[in-house]
């Protein structure tokens, strides 16, 4: 059996108009390409669709299974063609994003508001349950864009330049090392670090730092609220190293001491990453440009000046 749009369109048109000749006219057709499409129909289905009552077309019981069918499936079909155009506009569609970070999550508030008011019907949506797979959520297809600062392979990603950070230690003002100009990888021996993922190896600390210097902190504590962290960090429970201007007001109040991590810093080279394709969606291009000018309100605390963001937006343009 192999039914189509075209049956379903059949059957709803002559319950609706009774007849064959009224139902050729709503359609377009001629009387005769009807009876062909009818006694098409009824030969996929095997059993009789209407049965002529006088001049008048009924449905049998097989034909108002059709109707109850029809009327359901051609609502979505429309519906969908409906969406199709939208999307094919830029009126419609969905961003959904993930980032390698969750401070990264903060200045998103300052960005939405624009892009939501050129693009209303734009659904966007936070997937932070992606963020510690950024990138191959990006490429299975489960995000439309991952904030990160990993390298992703050219061939499947383009990426667009953001801006840079820096991550910092943060220790109590009465801490042995509150006094050093930086720390280094040897200092972690001995100090109780507090961390917000449950999984510390995969952080960039580690990655770049300790693991490579075959150093490993004398206790790692898992604390998920990031004022508490701070809190315990200002009460001399513990240490942390966190982005310098997620902490900033502490700093400024005298809370914390912030410390560079290794003589020249622990620095973060942010970027969009976005699956390699022809073209971008242009409801997706501009979301990039609002990412790239977005963010310029971090600053370093150190110069109280921002951040300069990158170029690189042409590509994407």
């Amino acid at each position: 059996m192999s039914l189509s749009l075209r049956h379903l369109r059949l059957v709803q048109e002559v319950a609706a108009a009774g007849t064959l000749t009224a139902a050729a006219k709503r359609m377009y057709l001629t009387q005769s390409a009807l009876s062909h499409q009818l006694a098409d129909l009824e030969r996929q289905a095997g059993a009789p669709v209407f049965t002529r009552v006088g001049k008048r077309m009924v449905l049998t019981q097989a034909g108002q299974r059709i109707l109850e069918v029809a009327g359901s499936t051609l609502q979505q079909v429309t519906e969908l063609e409906q969406d199709l155009r939208s999307m094919a506009a830029g009126a419609r569609g969905q961003i959904r994003l993930t980032t390698q970070c969750y401070t990264s999550y903060h200045w998103l508030p300052l960005v939405l508001p624009r892009f939501q008011r050129k693009h209303a019907g734009i659904e966007f949506r936070i997937l932070p349950e992606c963020g510690a797979r950024a990138l191959d959520a990006v490429a299975s297809g489960e995000v439309d864009i991952a904030l990160t600062y990993d390298n992703g392979d050219p061939d499947v990603f383009d990426v667009l330049p953001l801006f840079e950070d820096e991550q910092v230690l943060i220790v109590a003002p009465e801490h042995p090392l509150a006094e050093c100009s930086h720390v280094t990888a040897a200092d972690f021996r001995e100090l109780d670090l507090l961390v917000y993922r449950d999984a510390p190896q995969e952080s960039l600390l580690f990655r770049r730092v300790l693991t490579p210097g075959q150093v490993m902190p004398r206790r790692v504590t898992e604390v998920r609220i990031t004022e508490a962290i701070v809190a315990l960090v200002a009460a001399g429970v513990g240490v942390s190293v966190v982005t310098r201007w997620s902490v900033a007001p502490e700093i400024r109040a005298g809370r914390v001491v912030p410390l560079p991590v290794t003589e020249f810093g622990l620095r973060r080279y942010w970027q969009a990453a976005v699956l390699k394709r022809p073209e971008q969606p242009p409801f997706l291009r501009d979301f990039l440009a609002l990412l790239q000018h977005g963010p310029n309100w971090i600053f370093d605390d150190r110069s109280q000046q921002k951040n300069r963001l990158h170029t690189g937006l042409k590509a994407h343009a």
